[in-house]
């Protein structure tokens, strides 16, 4: 009988370890930047690094470990946060004190976009050179900016969050834009255009950036797997995220026993032995329904007698080798759910909120305050 693993192909976060050993360099030493922020490489090969309290952008060679360069007062950059490139090679910062948003032009002419407000913080540009900004810790919206600055910072969201708006953003392969609410432990998703938001992962540890990796090393660890196992009868099927523009038809016929299937999650999770995925609300679903789950990625769930999370290929191949001798624990795993119902969660729906709803908030914001 064909046995097989449901995986949910979530595109975020690193997947584990690499097999090759991660050498530490140092190529910048002492006081020469004073706290790196934002980190990214130009088209000119070089490193830029933005520093708040050091005032200054710092163009670094990291082949011969030298700074070549310095962006500072002087060249109008005071507190630089964060950094991007949009595709003609101008780039662009975010000074969390003034709230300035500018950049240079390729013949070094500054050009200020806007200031939407002390702390600005992430930048990014699109793919096709729209420019986005966000606050944090100072206030708390998102904005998209005309370059050149001949429009007023369009508001996307004007109050976002508690204290902070988004963190490190990063496009994701459905075009949203992806970022962490620091205060909240979570990623979200937005759609630039509506201003639909979407909760991604949950239960992270104070997250401050988000970036994307390949469906391909995901897909890596599954080939690799599946070729070590010792049942030959055993099979993945992945369903891809629903809302992702981005398919992956290239990798659909690569492997027989790697199936992707767009069936009914539920469905496909009850036939399954087990679900592997990396943060997604369908761990949570295996749990309810009595499922081994196995995790790829940093999660709230990810807890010892309930999940198993293997760090490396060869361990994943052990996990899923010993998936018929792994006893789930019942008892714990009520406890938890029972823990996420009672204590953690704020029961109903923010998006359309009940009276059960508001009276969790108010008995929630009357344990923090008196507690």
């Amino acid at each position: 009988m064909n046995k097989f693993f449901f995986g949910i192909a979530i595109l975020m976060g690193l997947i584990g370890c690499s097999e090759t050993e991660n050498k530490l360099e140092v190529f910048v030493s002492g006081a020469e930047i004073a706290g790196v922020n934002g980190i990214i490489f130009g088209p000119d090969g070089y490193l830029y690094a933005t520093s708040v309290i050091g005032s200054d952008i710092s163009v670094v060679d990291t082949e011969n470990k030298k700074i070549v360069k310095r962006y500072g007062l002087e060249d109008g950059v005071i507190g630089p946060d964060d950094i991007d490139f949009n595709s003609k090679g101008e780039f662009y910062w975010t000074s969390i004190l003034t709230g300035e948003v500018a950049g240079f032009d390729l013949e070094g002419n500054k050009i200020i976009a806007g200031n939407p407000g002390p702390g600005s913080n992430p930048i990014t540009f699109s793919d096709d050179d729209r420019l986005f900004v966000a606050q944090c810790f100072f206030d708390n919206g998102v904005f998209e900016l005309d370059p050149k600055g001949l429009n007023p910072p369009r508001v996307i969201f004007e109050e976002f969050d508690d204290y902070c708006g988004l963190n490190g953003m990063d496009w994701g392969p459905d075009g949203r834009l992806y970022g962490p609410r620091w205060f909240n432990n979570e990623v979200v998703s937005v759609d630039v255009d509506t201003g639909d938001l979407r909760v991604e992962a949950i239960g992270l540890n104070v997250p401050a950036a988000v970036k994307f990796n390949s469906m391909g090393e995901l897909f890596q660890w599954l080939d690799y797997s599946i070729k070590k196992i010792e049942d030959k009868d055993l099979f993945f099927v992945i369903k891809e995220h629903p809302s992702d523009s981005t398919k992956f038809k290239h990798l659909h016929k690569v492997n027989e026993r790697i199936l992707f299937r767009n069936f009914d999650s539920k469905d496909l999770i009850e036939k399954s032995l087990a679900t592997l995925t990396l943060n997604s609300t369908v761990g949570l679903e295996s749990l309810i329904l009595g499922k081994k789950l196995i995790l790829l990625g940093e999660s709230c769930f990810k807890i010892e007698g309930i999940t198993r999370s293997p760090e490396s290929r060869d361990q994943l191949v052990e996990c899923i080798n010993s998936i018929d001798s792994w006893e789930l624990d019942l008892g714990q795993i009520g406890k938890y759910l029972d823990y996420l119902n009672e204590i953690y969660c704020i029961q109903q729906s923010w998006r359309n909120p009940s009276e059960q709803h508001f009276e969790s908030l108010e008995q929630r914001f009357k344990k923090i305050i008196y507690s």
